[in-house]
């Protein structure tokens, strides 16, 4: 679980050199856009040495939940939009979307256990990000300023590794021609990835060297 504690605002910040790697397109190209997940991936997906994080597969749409515990003085119960009521102490409650409980703590203080979501996807009509299905896996684009962004989260029976783009210049570099381009503005550096043809998109699904898990889920 995660500890934020009141008056400090902590900042986890993970750090990485490197260029940016990005697409011309969404990728894969020639795939069509999903309206519906499989229901056969649909479900809770937890990771077996985190419980403080979960990944939730839809109809329609990826969201994950991540669990936060701190200190919070009874005082401040009210502008922070949780229950004072002493019924409530102890119980799972929703309140503008914000699910959370309260426990005891002292006699000033309670502790509160909030599971904060964050919306990965959504197949909705007229949304700029798009979901497209390849060998094995979503991949999912979004836009960022010309170019666009992509993850993708791959499943192998009921196991889930979500993953994203390496920026290692060494991996990148060893693409055919035509399929990354090389830019430099300054001091930054952009590999643009490509492909143009259905066996080049095939080529990159496959190279793994090219992706770096950040999470491996299991389905419940």
């Amino acid at each position: 679980m995660r500890w934020l504690y009141p008056g400090c605002l902590l900042l986890l910040m993970a750090c990485e050199s490197g260029p940016t790697v990005e697409f011309a397109q969404p990728f894969p190209p020639s795939a069509p856009n999903l309206a519906v997940f499989a229901p056969k991936h649909q479900g809770l997906y937890l990771a077996p040495d985190d419980s403080a994080f979960r990944l939730h597969i839809g109809p329609g749409e990826i969201w994950s939940e991540e669990l936060y515990r701190y200190r919070v003085a009874r005082r401040q119960l009210a502008a922070l939009g949780l229950s004072s009521r002493p019924q409530d102490i102890g119980r799972w409650l929703t309140t503008g979307g914000k699910r959370y409980r309260l426990l005891p703590h002292s006699a000033d203080t309670l502790r509160c256990e909030e599971w904060e979501r964050d919306t990965a996807c959504t197949l909705r009509s007229g949304d700029k990000s798009k979901v497209r299905w390849l060998q094995g896996a979503y991949y999912l684009s979004n836009p960022a300023g010309d170019y666009w962004s992509v993850e993708r989260l791959v499943l192998d029976g009921r196991q889930l590794s979500w993953q994203v783009l390496n920026n290692d210049t060494l991996r990148i570099a060893v693409l055919p021609e035509g399929v990354v381009r090389r830019t430099a503005t300054g001091g930054d550096v952009r590999w643009l990835l490509q492909p143009a043809t259905a066996r080049q998109a095939r080529q990159i699904g496959r190279y793994e060297g090219l992706w770096r898990p950040l999470r491996v889920l299991e389905r419940q």
